[in-house]
């Protein structure tokens, strides 16, 4: 998929629930990546993410439409990491 990139936070992945604060998402669309096998929730507010949530795979990513403001919560399978979360934009990348 060609996308670019408009913004990205980055949340720590341990044996407790985070979240991010909320999202700026003007496009709609998120992509998120992690460096470890995690559970993860997409919410209108800060949550605390479970093991019976989506899982996502060390070095696979994800895209997902979701509103602007809201709040991605991870939790580790087994060994903590990182989650990338980027707005990003469907298509050409910006100046192409």
């Amino acid at each position: 998929m060609v996308y670019s990139v408009v913004n990205t936070v980055s949340l720590a992945i341990t044996n407790s629930s985070a979240s991010t604060s909320a999202l700026v998402v003007p496009s709609g669309l998120i992509r998120i990546a992690s460096t470890t096998n995690a559970h993860f929730s997409i919410t209108s507010s800060a949550g605390t993410a479970t093991n019976a949530d989506m899982v996502i795979g060390a070095g696979q990513e994800a895209v997902f439409q979701v509103d602007n403001g809201s709040f991605v919560n991870a939790i580790r399978n087994s060994a903590d990491g990182r989650m990338s979360i980027s707005c990003v934009r469907v298509g050409n990348p910006v100046g192409e």
